[in-house]
């Protein structure tokens, strides 16, 4: 004998209905995912954005820090060429672009000049005053170049450097340096520092035959 299967008639519509609502709950789990993988490359977008936008700005800084001491030099290389012509007209036989070389050489690269000032001073080799050589007899005179180096140093340690490199310099006597104390310069800390010496201007006495 066969069985007879006996079903309600509202099952068919209730299996149905659970078909959908799972079909429904997939396509949420799907949109949800979907919509949390696009906001979070979003935010990785945002975030690396960010991070570019902080390089950039920190290059730009440093391209702006690099701009001023380019300026710095330059103005500093139109006074030193102001200086060579007053200079050649005093009869200073040193060459200014050897001397800016030379400053050059004994900083290290995070120093920066502001100003170099050269004033030749000359006064009589002897000790004896001007009035007792007779007219005739030419006073010999010890002609000596005065320089003033003036610049900002990030630390105290560049300008002792800097000191210790220029009394290396045979031809630079009575190096001698001032620190002032330290400054905020765009957020950094800044020493300003006076550099003296003289240059020896006398010619070299010639060598008997």
């Amino acid at each position: 004998m066969r069985e007879i299967e006996f079903l309600p008639a509202w099952y068919p519509a209730i299996r149905r209905r659970c078909r959908w609502v799972a079909f429904q709950g997939w396509i949420t789990f799907f949109v949800v995912l979907l919509i949390s993988g696009y906001a979070l490359a979003k935010r990785l977008q945002v975030l690396g954005i960010n991070q570019t936008a902080v390089q950039t700005q920190a290059q730009i800084d440093l391209s702006r820090r690099q701009l001023v001491q380019l300026n710095q030099k330059l103005n500093l290389e139109d006074e030193l060429r102001q200086q060579d012509r007053i200079a050649a007209r005093l009869g200073v036989g040193v060459e200014t672009t050897r001397l800016l070389n030379a400053l050059e050489q004994a900083m290290t690269p995070e120093m920066a000049l502001t100003n170099v000032s050269l004033s030749t001073v000359e006064q009589p080799q002897t000790n004896e005053p001007v009035s007792s050589h007779p007219a005739s007899d030419p006073v010999e005179l010890d002609r000596r170049l005065k320089v003033v180096v003036d610049g900002v140093a990030p630390s105290e340690i560049e300008a002792v450097t800097l000191m210790g490199n220029l009394l290396k310099v045979s031809c630079f006597e009575n190096v001698a340096i001032q620190l002032n104390q330290a400054k905020l310069q765009d957020g950094h800390p800044t020493h300003a520092f006076e550099v003296t010496f003289d240059l020896d201007l006398n010619a070299p006495a010639e060598s008997e035959p």
